[in-house]
């Protein structure tokens, strides 16, 4: 009876044993940090592009201005963003998308979530012809909870110049501005009514649970345009 009594303490410290030692060899494994997001990998000419635009902020909101006259008259300017390129440049904006809801299959189609147009009453019109092109890269992301995906829309500038918009997802609103000149001085004041027109032209709406985490440029500058002279 002792002996089977020993054989048992034996056999329950020796389990006992094992399981410490599957402890200890836990703990000594390398902790890995987890992150609340996690970013795949993007477009090589994202990991060096000027962010803009970054969740909650909004650097390219528009911009008021208050002047006080000599006879005490207040006026008051609104300067609005605009991404501006000269002709026959190129340029890339670099979208990063995050969805914590469920998992968001993206294919990016030139021409139907994604185009370059000019600001008509009921939104965006698609260009006919080569006054600005955008390109995506990749042209389908997955974009799964708790991870963020970028693409890299990359405009190309024709030889015309004026004011157009380029929409991007989760967009469905009038785009994003894009002035085309040599400099700021050549916008007139119809593109300026437009301008002012557009209320929210940083698209905050919704493809699905889909969401813009931050907007970043490269080899665009950003300008704010004023009431013209």
């Amino acid at each position: 009876m002792a002996r089977r009594l020993r054989r048992k303490e034996a056999g329950f410290y020796g389990v006992m044993a094992l399981i410490m030692a599957g402890v200890l060899v836990l703990v000594s494994l390398p902790a890995q940090s987890v992150s609340s997001t996690e970013s795949s990998s993007s477009p090589a000419v994202c990991d060096t592009a000027q962010v803009v635009q970054d969740v909650p902020s909004s650097s390219l909101a528009p911009v008021s201005n208050e002047t006080q006259l000599s006879n005490g008259t207040v006026i008051k300017d609104t300067y609005y963003p605009t991404f501006f390129l000269t002709p026959n440049s190129t340029g890339v904006v670099c979208y990063t998308y995050f969805d914590n809801f469920g998992k968001t299959t993206l294919d990016l189609v030139a021409g139907k979530n994604y185009l370059a147009g000019t600001y008509g009453r009921s939104g965006i019109v698609p260009l006919r012809g080569d006054q600005l092109n955008v390109t995506a890269n990749p042209s389908s992301i997955l974009v799964q909870p708790g991870r963020t995906e970028t693409v890299a829309y990359t405009l190309t500038a024709g030889n015309s110049t004026g004011l157009f918009q380029a929409m991007f997802p989760p967009a469905d609103c009038v785009g994003l501005p894009v002035f085309i000149g040599s400099g700021e001085s050549q916008v007139n004041a119809t593109a300026y009514s437009q301008l002012a027109a557009i209320e929210n032209w940083s698209c905050s709406s919704l493809f699905g649970n889909l969401e813009v985490q931050s907007i970043s440029i490269a080899s665009i500058r950003v300008v704010y345009v004023g009431v013209p002279a």
